[in-house]
């Protein structure tokens, strides 16, 4: 981890109050760095080589330590699918039927440029779309 990484890390977990551990502090890396919006067994199958003695347990819990903190997200997908997401500003994702990557999208919502929401308080905001990616159309993936 380069000491640039570190500090960026550094400057999130103290602003959520999250005490930081090797675990913790690489798996948070793990998801600055592949974008991807992974799984926790992703997560776990990836970092496993480079932590020896990380263990499901550990990942899934240092999720619901940043979930409670507010520094990551996660995406519920059709099914029991859950993928987690560093990026807690408000965008949307879309999902490609035929490669499966999710792809971020920029989205402007709040309570007051949407007229049935007035009054209403937003506290989280969850949009995906899904249909088939700019590369797999290419490609002829239909």
């Amino acid at each position: 981890m380069t000491e640039n990484t570190y500090t960026k890390i550094s400057k999130v977990f103290d602003e959520g109050h999250v005490k930081p551990s090797i675990n913790r502090l690489k798996i948070f890396e793990y998801l600055m760095k592949n974008r991807s919006h992974p799984t926790a067994d992703e997560v776990y199958k990836n970092l496993k080589g480079e932590l020896p003695t990380l263990s499901k347990a550990t990942v899934y819990n240092s999720f619901k330590v940043f979930l409670d903190a507010g520094i990551v997200k996660i995406i519920k997908l059709e099914g029991q699918e859950a993928r987690y997401d560093q990026n807690t500003e408000c965008h949307g994702h879309f999902k490609c039927e035929k490669c499966e990557k999710l792809y971020d999208f920029d989205i402007m919502l709040d309570e007051e440029n949407i007229e049935d929401l007035k009054g209403f308080f937003i506290k989280e905001t969850d949009i995906l779309l899904s249909g088939i990616c700019k590369k797999c159309l290419s490609t002829g993936k239909q």
